[in-house]
C-alpha cells in the first residue's frame, strides 16, 4: 500500500468515524488495453411511458416531496369496494376480489444499534428500504435518503409485510398503514370486466393517483364507471378487446458493458424491485439478466436494482451506505416491463462488474474446494489514479480487533452501525484510470482469495496480519518489518496467486499451468512468485489450488512451517525444493 492511498483511506474512512488504518492490496496490475467509451452511462428500451432519470454524482440525497395517498390503505380499499358494488359493477365481472380485509402492513422500524440492525434484516424475504413508500419523490438520482428527524447514524426502515407477519421484538416499530392489496383470483376472459383491476383503479381515482395509469386505461375505467347498465359495460370490454384488461407481468433483462469482451453480461444474482407505492415484488435476475415478476401490475411502476447478491449473499454497498446495499432507480416504466444496459461511464458500473466476479469465483471455488466467504459486505469507494482494495473483515469479526491494531482502530470501532463496517474496499474510478473489467475482476478476485484466507484462519490471524499493515503503513520492506511480517506474507502469496489464477480462468487469457505475473510483483520481499511457481508445477498433477487453501493453516505464518504443510498436503518434495531456492527465500 502506498502513502497517498493510506492517507486516502485515513481520510474517506475518519469521516465516516469507521475503520482507520487497515489491511491493503493496492493492484496496479499490469497494462490492458481499454477504450473510451463515450455512450450515455444507461441506455434504456422500455415498452412505453419511460420516465428516464438522469445519473448524478456520488454521494447525492434523494429528495422526497410531498405524502401522497395510498391507494391500498384498508379504508380506501374499502371506499373503492362500497361505490363499485353499489353500481352494481361486480355483476357479470371477472376476477371478483374479496371484500377488502386487512392482509399486509405497512410498516417502518428504527434499529438502536448494529446488532439490533443485524436481527431486523436477517429475514431476506423482506425488502427493506429507508425510502417511504408513500411520497412523491422530487430527486430520484440520488444513492441514498437519510430521515431528518434521525441526527444518527441510524434511520427508518420502511417494509410492506404479510398481516401475519411476527414485528422484530428490537428497536422502534410504527405500523404506517393496514393494507387491503387484492389477490388475484382467476384469469379475466376477454370481452369480461377484471374486478380487481377496477377495484385497484378506482382506489387510485379516490386518492388522486391516476398519474399511476396508462392514458388509454383510464378511458376504458372511466366508461365503465359512467355506464352502469350491462350491455354497454359488455359492449365497451368488447370494444376493448381485453388488451388492457389482463394483468401483465413485467419482464425484462439488465445487463452490465463487459469491456474486457465487449459483450454484455447479465447482471447475475442481484434484486430488482419493481413496485408502485406499497405494491412491490422483488425479483431476482437470473445468470442472462433476465427477471419476469410474479405479482401483476395494471399501473406503471418502479424499476429498481438493489446491489445484493442472493447466492453469494453479498452486499455492495454505495458511497454513504446508510443501511446497506446500493440501490440504482432506473425510473417509472411500462407495467409490461423495461430492460436496461449499464454503461462503462454510469456510477454503478463497478458494482455490477464485482457482483458478475462475486458469482464467477463462488462457482471457483465450489470447483476447488475452498470456503466461500458469504454476507460479506463490501464498500465500494472513489479511487485516485489506482484501483486499489483492501480487506479487513470487519464485518465479520464485528469490527474489533485485539493487541496492537486496538491501540489504533479504537476510535473506530465507536462507530459500530453493521451496514457501514465493511469487510471489503474497493478503490477504484472509472474513465479517467484505465479500469477495465479485466481489471477490477482481478483486484476482486484477489481481495476475495484474502477473505477466504481469513475464514480458514480467524480473528486472531487477521488482528496480527493488519497490526503489520498498521505499523508499517503498507506491506513493509522485509520479514524483519514487524513481529508479524509473516502474517502479511503467507497472505499475500496467496492472494496473489489466486487472482492472476481466477483471472485466467475467467478469460482465458493465460494458461492455468503457466500463469505469469509482473516482475516488480515478484520482487516483493514475500516474494508472491514463489506460489505461483508452485501452483504452476503441480497444475498437471492430483494436487490443485485446493490443496494449498488447506496448507493456510492459523498457525502458519512462516516459510519453513508453509512449505511443510504444502508436502504434507502433496506437493512433492523436489517441486518444494526447485520453487524456494536461496532467491525465493523471503528478504
Amino acid at each position: 500500500m502506498k502513502s497517498h492511498l493510506f492517507i486516502q483511506y485515513v481520510c474517506v474512512l475518519c469521516t465516516s468515524l469507521l475503520l482507520g488504518f487497515m489491511c491493503s492490496c493496492t493492484n496496479n496490475f499490469e497494462a490492458e488495453s481499454y477504450e473510451r467509451y463515450s455512450r450515455n452511462a444507461l441506455q434504456s428500451r422500455a415498452v412505453s411511458s419511460d420516465e428516464y432519470l438522469e445519473e448524478c454524482e456520488e454521494g447525492t440525497e434523494i429528495v422526497l416531496g410531498e405524502q401522497l395517498q395510498n391507494p391500498y390503505e384498508i379504508t380506501n380499499m374499502r371506499n373503492a369496494y362500497a361505490l363499485i358494488t353499489r353500481k352494481g359493477l361486480f355483476t357479470g365481472a371477472a376476477n371478483i376480489p374479496s371484500a377488502p380485509t386487512v392482509n399486509m402492513y405497512y410498516y417502518r422500524v428504527l434499529p438502536a444499534s448494529s446488532e439490533e440492525l443485524d436481527i431486523i434484516v436477517e429475514n431476506e424475504d423482506i425488502y427493506y428500504t429507508t425510502v417511504p413508500y408513500d411520497y412523491q419523490i422530487d430527486e430520484w438520482c440520488g444513492d441514498y435518503y437519510m430521515d431528518p428527524d434521525c441526527p444518527d447514524s441510524l434511520t427508518w426502515l420502511y417494509a410492506v409485510v404479510p398481516a401475519n407477519y411476527g414485528f422484530p421484538e428490537v428497536g422502534e416499530v410504527e405500523v404506517l398503514a393496514d393494507l387491503y392489496i387484492p389477490e388475484e383470483v382467476e384469469n379475466v376472459p376477454e370481452g369480461k370486466i377484471d374486478g380487481v383491476g377496477l377495484l385497484e383503479y378506482v382506489a387510485y381515482k379516490l386518492t388522486g393517483n391516476l398519474s399511476e395509469w396508462e392514458n388509454e386505461d383510464i378511458i376504458y375505467y372511466e366508461s365503465i364507471l359512467s355506464n352502469s347498465s350491462s350491455s354497454n359495460i359488455v359492449a365497451q370490454s368488447q370494444k376493448a378487446k381485453g388488451r388492457w384488461l389482463a394483468k401483465s407481468y413485467p419482464t425484462g433483462t439488465i445487463s452490465v458493458h463487459n469491456t474486457t469482451t465487449g459483450n454484455y453480461d447479465g447482471i447475475d444474482g442481484v434484486q430488482i424491485i419493481i413496485n408502485n407505492l406499497v405494491k412491490i415484488c422483488s425479483c431476482v435476475l437470473d445468470e442472462n439478466g433476465q427477471y419476469t415478476s410474479v405479482t401483476p401490475f395494471r399501473t406503471k411502476v418502479w424499476y429498481t436494482i438493489r446491489f445484493y447478491n442472493t447466492q453469494t449473499k453479498t452486499s455492495i454497498l454505495p458511497k454513504v451506505p446508510l443501511y446497506g446495499s446500493a440501490l440504482y432507480f432506473f425510473g417509472r416504466h411500462s407495467k409490461t416491463g423495461y430492460n436496461a444496459q449499464i454503461e462503462y461511464s454510469s456510477k454503478v458500473w463497478r458494482h455490477a462488474t464485482i457482483n458478475n466476479t462475486l458469482v464467477k469465483n463462488m462457482a471457483f471455488n465450489e470447483e476447488y474446494g475452498i470456503q466461500n466467504p458469504e454476507y460479506l459486505r463490501i464498500w465500494v469507494l472513489p479511487g485516485d489514479d489506482e484501483w486499489s482494495g483492501s480487506t479487513p473483515m470487519l464485518h465479520w469479526s464485528n469490527g474489533l480487533y485485539g493487541s496492537y491494531s486496538s491501540l489504533l482502530l479504537f476510535p473506530f470501532e465507536l462507530a459500530t452501525l453493521s451496514p457501514i463496517t465493511p469487510d471489503m474496499l474497493i478503490f477504484a474510478n472509472v474513465n479517467e484510470t484505465g479500469l477495465t473489467t479485466g481489471i477490477l475482476s482481478k483486484t476482486l478476485y484477489h481481495e476475495l482469495a484474502h477473505a477466504s484466507h481469513y475464514l480458514q484462519v480467524g480473528d486472531e490471524y487477521w488482528d496480527r496480519y493488519i497490526s503489520h499493515i498498521i505499523w508499517n503503513l503498507g506491506y513493509g520492506d522485509s520479514k524483519n518489518s514487524s513481529m508479524y511480517a509473516g502474517y502479511c506474507g503467507i497472505g499475500e502469496m496467496w492472494a496473489t496467486y489466486v487472482g492472476y489464477f481466477y483471472h485466467a480462468k475467467d478469460t482465458g487469457e493465460q494458461d492455468l499451468g503457466s500463469i505469469e505475473i509482473p516482475d516488480e510483483r515478484c520482487r516483493k520481499w514475500y516474494k508472491p512468485c514463489s506460489m505461483v511457481e508452485v501452483g504452476n508445477k503441480i497444475y498437471d498433477s492430483d494436487v490443485t489450488i485446493g490443496n494449498m487453501y488447506q496448507a493456510l493453516e492459523p498457525d502458519i505464518h512462516d516459510l519453513e512451517t508453509l512449505k511443510d504443510n504444502l508436502y504434507k498436503l502433496g506437493v512433492p518434495f523436489d517441486i518444494i525444493d526447485e520453487v524456494f531456492t536461496p532467491e525465493n527465500e523471503w528478504d
